[in-house]
């Protein structure tokens, strides 16, 4: 099941879901040819991935300044903080790719013996770096560079 939220339902369905299992977070738009892959991604690996919550939110709902360019995106919780983020995912993500992705995450585990893309164009941080949150996505603050997006309090 893939829940979707708004921006006021974020800290409990994400940040205090997450202390108990891992939540992925898939940033929407109403650009079906931006996002639309991923989204359905998304959703074949919740029906797959039954112990891990799959929530939905447009991303200008999430995060007010969040670029359009960084489209698609997810980002992974668990113990109520983010633990990763993947950016500018391919435009025509598979659900295979992207649970292979997450495999090597430590996310989820996959029975995929391989890699089911030669494409590793990919922009995955984890930590705290560049960003800050507050509890419940009130503000966002960046540094300079344009690599980082992930700091969540």
């Amino acid at each position: 099941e893939v829940v979707y939220i708004n921006r006021p339902e974020w800290t409990r369905e994400v940040n205090e879901a997450s202390q108990n299992i891992w939540v992925i977070v898939t940033l929407t738009s109403t650009n079906s040819e931006r996002t639309g892959s991923v989204e359905e991604a998304a959703m074949w690996l919740a029906q797959k991935f039954q112990d891990i919550k799959f929530a939905m939110i447009n991303y200008q709902s999430a995060i007010s300044n969040w670029p359009e360019k960084e489209l698609p995106t997810i980002f992974t919780y668990r113990y109520g903080a983010m633990q990763h983020q993947l950016t500018r995912l391919p435009l025509n993500i598979s659900a295979n790719e992207l649970e292979w992705r997450l495999s090597k995450l430590g996310v989820l585990k996959t029975n995929l013996n391989e890699n089911p893309s030669s494409s590793e164009s990919i922009h995955i941080q984890s930590g705290y770096q560049g960003t800050e949150f507050g509890g419940s996505m009130k503000q966002l603050r960046t540094r300079e560079s344009e690599e980082n997006y992930d700091d969540v309090d």
